[in-house]
């Protein structure tokens, strides 16, 4: 939905609901944004009501997050982004880390310390993102420095120049980090960070090598695992690229935005 399509949408909903959410409490907010996401989403209850409860866990989620925000910061003067917000929503709540960070960007919307540095795009981004894309951003935001390792593999044959790229974006684990995060298992973690990068909410440096012993346990245990795992032909040499992943600019902000701190 674009912002001309919000703003289309708003005339159809009753007065009462939306002038309802320039009350500053938080139930009543709630109350209003629930008839926001029940007219919103109206068309999608009929046909499918599955995603029932997973509009009221939403808007349960919206209002304890409304909660926090002190009364004089509760703004409600930008309806058309919050019926974006909830109208994208509704392609993309299978999964609970979703309905997490809409419900985080819902309120984030109603707080005016915050409300102006959030885009019409994080909507649309997130509903467009995978769960493993979310759980990714979720980890590298909580991750010291918000840096994680990355590391690509390279093959070349001994009389040849020729270097053909075998692996690329390899996130890098660590046990302390899989620990923490707990949604993560193993060593490395096969994600395609391509659509994370093209929306530019994280950029890749195949050259910035982390230099603390952890990040270098990683790609140590990396490489000696993956020429266990893939036996080398003779005269051929692996190579490998040791670099890291973090958000851009434009990305941090996205992950104020849509995930607690």
């Amino acid at each position: 939905m674009d912002v001309d399509d919000a703003n289309n949408l708003l005339k159809l909903i009753p007065q009462e609901v939306v002038n309802e959410a320039a009350i500053p409490s938080a139930k009543v907010v709630g109350q209003s944004l629930h008839g926001l996401l029940s007219t919103v989403l109206y068309p999608t209850l009929l046909l499918n009501s599955f995603i029932q409860p997973k509009i009221a866990k939403l808007n349960y989620k919206i209002e304890k997050n409304i909660a926090k925000i002190p009364e004089e910061y509760r703004d409600s003067s930008k309806p058309t982004s919050i019926l974006k917000t909830i109208d994208d929503a509704k392609y993309n709540m299978d999964a609970e880390i979703l309905i997490d960070m809409f419900s985080k960007l819902l309120s984030n919307q109603l707080d005016s310390r915050v409300n102006n540095a959030i885009s019409p795009k994080f909507s649309t981004i997130l509903g467009n993102m995978s769960t493993s894309e979310a759980k990714l951003i979720n980890l590298l935001f909580h991750t010291e420095y918000s840096i994680l390792p990355v590391i690509a593999v390279n093959s070349k044959y001994k009389n040849s120049n020729n270097i053909v790229k075998l692996e690329s974006n390899i996130v890098l684990l660590n046990s302390s980090i899989e620990q923490n995060a707990s949604m993560l298992k193993k060593q490395e973690a096969d994600y395609d960070l391509s659509s994370l990068i093209s929306d530019g909410i994280i950029k890749v440096d195949k050259n910035f090598e982390l230099t603390a012993q952890k990040y270098q346990d990683s790609y140590m245990l990396f490489e000696s695992n993956y020429e266990k795992s893939h036996p080398s032909y003779v005269d051929q040499e692996y190579s490998y690229d040791r670099g890291s992943v973090t958000f851009t600019s434009f990305g941090m902000v996205f992950a104020k935005s849509v995930i607690d701190s």
